[in-house]
């Protein structure tokens, strides 16, 4: 099952995570040209200074998100 995994520096409300796991279980569907049931999707919450880029000013915060794509699909789909 493909899988889309979010690594959030924060802790968000359940219905903004339910919507936003909603809006990427449609966009995967649509751009992978498949059935809307299957995206799964999983949010961590890493809670505030827990997850971290060094940029060109030092430390900033960021989201972490991973997809996974299951075998059969032509390049193009997999990079978009």
């Amino acid at each position: 099952m493909p899988y889309v995994h979010l690594d959030l520096p924060g802790t968000y409300p359940v219905e903004v995570k339910r919507e936003l796991a909603t809006r990427l279980s449609k966009l995967y569907a649509e751009v992978m040209e498949t059935q809307l049931w299957r995206p799964n999707v999983g949010i961590a919450e890493l809670g505030k200074d827990n997850l971290y880029h060094l940029g060109s000013d030092g430390l900033e915060p960021v989201t972490m998100v991973l997809v996974e794509f299951r075998r059969g699909r032509p390049a193009e789909k997999r990079l978009a």
